[in-house]
């Protein structure tokens, strides 16, 4: 696999080319100038075969001094295109040893390590810890409580909303654009000042795991599992009240759940915790 290291020595070999135009320049317009190109890229091109951050700092002047170089042409003898692409040329070298070398000029690689960025072990490690972080969120149960019913729970979108003024705006002081739902079963979205919710009321078990029930320790919700037929949940979508923790979105489930809880309802379950 090829190496950072690789490249650079690669980019040295290509540091030539600048010695070449040096030497043309130095035997054509004037030795000058011709030899402190030509000193300059033989500078970089040993810095770079010899893995040094000079070297890449070094080959980032000259592309710099090239692209103001070709600019200034444009600007004293007029547009053209071959003046316009050997200015894209250097931007694009630049970008390209950006690429190539930015990493170890942040101290985040080693000359060993591969060319290719993805394969790089920070960029590996940060892959990982992604995919990682990705899964924690998938894994993580929703902020909700379920109540698991013994009959289907008779709802709409006219008898939900009066449900949740009743748990959370009693005084009837929030308008339409404050507290709305839109759905008419069995999913129901609901927007509050606090956040958006769902609520759920279907007529099947709530547990996919039909041995669910001799999992649990509780006697009465071991029961409440066997007997019930259908379930209803407040889940909690995305909350509005700022980095504070879930925690503080309970009691707002809470109040709602109050209000939709009826004698049908078995037990009330927390998947969170799994109780």
């Amino acid at each position: 696999m090829r190496t950072i290291g690789d490249v650079a020595r690669r980019d040295a070999k290509y540091a030539l080319l600048g010695v070449a135009a040096g030497i043309w320049l130095a035997v054509t317009k004037s030795p000058l100038w011709g030899g402190v190109v030509i000193a300059l890229f033989l500078t970089e091109g040993a810095l770079l075969w010899m893995r040094t951050k000079a070297g890449v700092y070094l080959s980032f002047f000259t592309f710099l001094l090239a692209t103001a170089w070709f600019a200034w042409m444009i600007y004293t003898k007029g547009f053209s295109i071959g003046r316009v692409a050997l200015v894209g040329f250097m931007l694009f070298s630049i970008w390209g040893n950006w690429v190539n070398f930015g990493d170890i000029l942040l101290n985040r690689a080693t000359w060993d390590d591969p060319d290719d960025n993805d394969e790089r072990p920070l960029a590996r490690r940060q892959k990982d810890e992604a995919n990682d972080n990705e899964d924690a969120e998938e894994e993580k149960p929703m902020t909700s409580i379920v109540l698991l019913r013994r009959t289907p729970k008779p709802l709409d979108s006219k008898i939900l909303l009066e449900t949740l003024r009743d748990a959370w705006d009693e005084p009837r002081k929030l308008n339409e654009e404050e507290l709305f739902i839109v759905g008419d079963g069995p999913f129901y979205v609901l927007r509050s000042p606090q956040g958006m919710w769902m609520v759920h009321n279907h007529a099947t078990s709530y547990f996919d795991d039909k041995d669910m029930a001799g999992k649990m320790p509780e006697l009465r919700l071991r029961k409440a599992i066997e007997d019930h037929t259908a379930w209803l949940s407040v889940d909690l979508m995305s909350g509005f009240l700022g980095d504070l923790p879930v925690d503080v979105y309970y009691p707002y489930i809470f109040r709602l759940i109050r209000e939709l809880a009826d004698d049908d309802t078995l037990a009330i379950f927390r998947p969170e915790t799994g109780q």
